[in-house]
């Protein structure tokens, strides 16, 4: 039967209304992420080409799957570069997304000019970094967030602790944030770089693999990586994550000073856009939903109960956040503390030389200063809150141990200025870095004296240096487990207090970091 060109036009038109209608409940329903191609999108629309043409500003910032960048994607309404985005009609500018994986590509991207602000990148990875950058005089203008269980150290049976990698094979991308979290953990257990036998890999990715095929005793992977390793290895487990070590490794964006300088404002709103949506996921649920549901259609092999987890494994970083982080305000971990820290961990295994650009070259944070964000979602974090400390915190096992010798006078519980400096210089920063961990407080004297006295003694001086943590840093009072152990626990080799150097040595302070 022949068909006539007006019945053929109708039959179009109807399947189009048809697809249409499917499209639009679909998206109602909240199942446009299953027929939308993910990872797939027009880099910028016709709209937009449209508003660039006639001046708006056009950003190419490059990201690559990490649920730290939810908050850019939520308030573009994906990867593409459109005017139904709000970054179009509450800033006016156009952000184009681009998602890169691999740190050269976007490396080489950035250099060339093919995008202007850069992702992966963090603060404790920048002193590897920053010396083959340099010459593009790159500026840090704003936080993205702290890493809170996106990043995962995976050990196992048997190992529990930095020490029981000694001479384990460990695997872990070399010069990353994987690099820094593992340094940061040997500090912590007081375990060196040369102990252990380093297996370098490029990726989070393949070190979970080198630990899934039994080439490694020890990784440091990426989230969700750790639960396909656990399932791999019969009694391997979690040993230590940044859930634990909440600020150790801070996601920033990059941009050229050239470009930074030629486009202030628009980079400024990018950055007030950024953290307008920040505020929103991190107190509206239906936001932080909707950012879940966009990282589906935006990246691929990401479904939409791993787009939340990787939302829950960051902490966004606020305006109140930034403006702590970057001494703007007080309070919080300041980035060139842990720009300062990373690069001499990085110096002492010869990967950033001890002369790189200081961190006050490499931050500018007169955009941050410039904004005025108030109201719900905008305000830090603050202290982070401990239950009081129960019977079984005393003898909770420990994932790292840091022995610190604090001086006292003698038959004195008053810190001394040696004392406070010896707390300052080797174990308030990790005090710091690991800021969602308990701590336990271990006094400890030699065997002069009665054993109740040194009981007394020991426990009084291990409430004084817990007492000077939380009055000088701002630590929850009930992060610390406090404990006196008298003359009960000497070191190894001195259980006799015979010599002056065998006593000085037990006269200590203890700290473990608990599980």
């Amino acid at each position: 039967m022949k068909i006539r060109p007006i019945v053929k036009l109708i039959i179009i038109l109807l399947i189009f209304a048809a697809g249409y209608g499917v499209y639009w409940f679909a998206d109602k329903k909240g199942m446009i992420d299953k027929i939308l191609p993910k990872g797939k999108t027009e880099a910028v629309t016709k709209e937009a080409k449209q508003a660039i043409d006639k001046g708006v500003p056009h950003l190419v910032v490059a990201i690559n799957t990490w649920g730290g960048y939810a908050p850019g994607l939520y308030y573009n309404n994906g990867l593409a570069g459109s005017t139904n985005s709000r970054f179009y009609t509450e800033q006016n500018i156009i952000v184009e997304f681009k998602l890169m994986e691999e740190f050269k590509s976007m490396r080489d991207s950035w250099k060339a000019d093919q995008v202007h602000i850069m992702g992966l990148a963090t603060v404790d990875s920048l002193p590897p970094e920053i010396e083959s950058i340099n010459e593009y005089k790159p500026k840090v203008p704003i936080q993205v967030d702290w890493s809170r269980g996106g990043d995962v150290v995976v050990g196992a049976r048997g190992i529990n602790t930095p020490r029981d990698i000694i001479g384990k094979k460990v695997a872990f991308a070399l010069g990353t944030p994987s690099h820094s979290l593992l340094l940061t953990w040997l500090q912590a257990g007081n375990v060196s770089y040369s102990d252990i036998q380093p297996k370098t890999t490029d990726s989070g990715i393949q070190a979970a693999q080198m630990f899934k095929t039994g080439n490694a005793d020890v990784a440091v992977v990426w989230s969700p990586d750790d639960q396909d390793c656990i399932k791999a290895i019969p009694g391997s487990k979690v040993i230590f994550d940044t859930r634990k070590a909440t600020h150790v490794i801070a996601d920033v964006f990059v941009v050229k000073d050239a470009y930074l300088q030629k486009n202030r404002e628009a980079v400024k709103a990018f950055i007030k856009g950024w953290l307008i949506a920040v505020a929103e996921i991190n107190t509206n649920k239906q936001a932080k939903e909707e950012a879940a549901r966009i990282m589906v259609r935006s990246f691929n092999g990401v479904d939409i109960n791993l787009a939340r987890l990787m939302i829950s494994n960051a902490r966004l970083s606020t305006y109140g956040d930034n403006l702590q982080f970057f001494g703007l305000a007080p309070g919080g971990v300041k980035a060139e503390e842990v720009y300062v820290k990373m690069a001499r961990l990085f110096a002492s295994v010869n990967l950033s030389s001890p002369n790189i650009p200081s961190w006050r070259s490499i931050v500018d944070t007169s955009l941050l200063a410039e904004l005025n964000l108030v109201g719900p979602g905008h305000e830090a974090e603050g202290t982070i809150k401990f239950a009081p400390p129960t019977e079984t915190d005393v003898k909770a096992p420990a994932f790292a141990e840091k022995p610190v010798t604090v001086n006292f006078a003698f038959n004195s519980d008053r810190l001394t200025d040696d004392g406070k400096i010896d707390i300052d210089t080797y174990f308030s920063n990790t005090a710091k870095e690991f800021g969602n961990t308990r701590v336990r407080i271990e006094g400890n004297t030699d065997s002069i004296g009665s054993r109740s006295y040194n009981k007394k003694l020991s426990h009084v001086r291990a409430r004084a240096v817990a007492s000077y943590l939380s009055i000088k840093y701002g630590f929850d009072p009930n992060k610390f487990v406090i404990v006196g152990n008298g003359s009960d626990n000497p070191v190894p080799g001195c259980e006799d207090n015979a010599t002056d150097a065998c006593r000085a040595k037990n006269r200590r302070t203890d700290f473990f970091l608990l599980r």
